[in-house]
């Protein structure tokens, strides 16, 4: 697995397909557990043929050269696969999902991420055995080009790195994993109070705290809320302080004196 390759590094097989000003995130050929089919089947036919060699008889001496031809396909395939396998190529760069494949007949389905609309992540028994997993890529559209990929080398990984070009997610560089938030890794709460003037010692340790009476009152103040509407058709804004502060103690009800 190549991570945030350069183009110059990719074959010239991935770069024919690479647009201009397309950033590359991951490449990576698909996991070697994919080869162990085709390596299990010629070690299998390999110790067959050794079989058959050593007791063939004058009367079946004859089957000698098929079973050559016969262990010789084999081989070519087991060839035929791993030429394959290595002309695989799994590439996520920002805008898209792609994948290289095929010998003779040269396949490149791709996704973008726009119409991604969904993303399965299948990890069967011998996947978490060997370390391979599967994606399933769901779209608006029903025939997609590139669905199902398998043989995914490093899954975990790979599912976050895909994950984070579909989001758009892209931690900054003060992001850390011990647990704190960006941009707040520099300092404690120390830290924060040193920098007004007089709000602790690791600021200006020479210079005494200063009582600020005023900041403390607004500080204290709640929440401003709405007067009777001015001309303009615009609400009035006052503390719930300074209206209480305004109002005084109530008086009762005034008296009615009708006009003598």
């Amino acid at each position: 697995m190549i991570l945030a390759p350069k183009a110059a590094e990719l074959p010239d097989a991935v770069r024919a397909y690479l647009a201009p000003g397309e950033r590359i995130v991951l490449a990576t050929h698909q996991h070697r557990a994919r080869l162990l089919e085709p390596v299990a089947t010629t070690l299998l036919a390999f110790s067959i043929w050794l079989l058959l060699e050593a007791n063939l008889t004058g009367a079946t001496a004859s089957l000698g050269p098929p079973l050559r031809i016969v262990f010789l396909i084999v081989v070519l395939r087991l060839i035929w696969c791993f030429i394959d396998w290595r002309r695989d190529w799994i590439v996520v760069t920002n805008k898209r999902l792609l994948r290289r494949h095929g010998v003779i007949a040269k396949h490149v389905p791709m996704m973008p991420f726009t119409k991604v609309t969904d993303m399965s992540y299948v990890r069967t028994l011998p996947g978490r055995v060997f370390g391979f997993g599967r994606f399933v890529m769901e779209s608006a559209g029903q025939d997609q080009a590139l669905r199902i990929i398998n043989w995914i080398p490093d899954p975990d990984e790979t599912y976050r790195i895909i994950c984070a070009e579909i989001f758009d997610i892209h931690p900054s560089e003060s992001d850390s994993d011990d647990g704190k938030f960006a941009g707040f890794d520099d300092f404690d709460d120390g830290d924060r109070d040193g920098d007004r003037p007089g709000g602790g010692e690791t600021a200006y340790p020479d210079v005494p705290g200063v009582h600020n009476p005023i900041s403390e009152r607004l500080e204290s103040y709640s929440r401003p809320m709405p007067i009777s509407p001015a001309r303009s058709g615009e609400p009035v804004y006052e503390s719930d302080d300074l209206r209480k502060r305004r109002r005084g103690r109530r008086t009762g009800p005034m008296p009615f004196h009708p006009n003598s």
